[in-house]
């Protein structure tokens, strides 16, 4: 959890400083409207954790079996990689 939160804030903090510097406030010696740059900065800002909250696994309601297990399933699976056919350079699993 903690590395989530500094991943966050670090990525929070690299984006207003990015949007910061890439936006100038003053445009031939006429200053920007404050509020529309506040405005531009918050918008980056919600598109980062945005982008933040859609790389965070996301899982469905806990299944109880009836033998007692317990289930929780990822909404979006990975997509699986199919096994490499043994002799095509595969190990066999055979030990040394």
């Amino acid at each position: 959890m903690r590395r989530i939160l500094l991943a966050l804030t670090v990525t929070t903090a690299l984006a207003v400083s990015a949007t910061a510097f890439g936006h100038p406030v003053h445009d031939k010696g006429v200053a920007k409207d404050p509020e529309a740059f506040l405005e531009d900065v918050t918008q980056e800002v919600f598109r980062v954790l945005e982008l933040i909250l859609q790389s965070i696994p996301q899982y469905a309601a806990p299944e109880v079996l009836e033998n007692g297990d317990i289930i929780i399933r990822r909404i979006h699976p990975k997509p699986e990689t199919p096994a490499p056919a043994p002799g095509n350079g595969a190990p066999t699993g055979k030990p040394i």
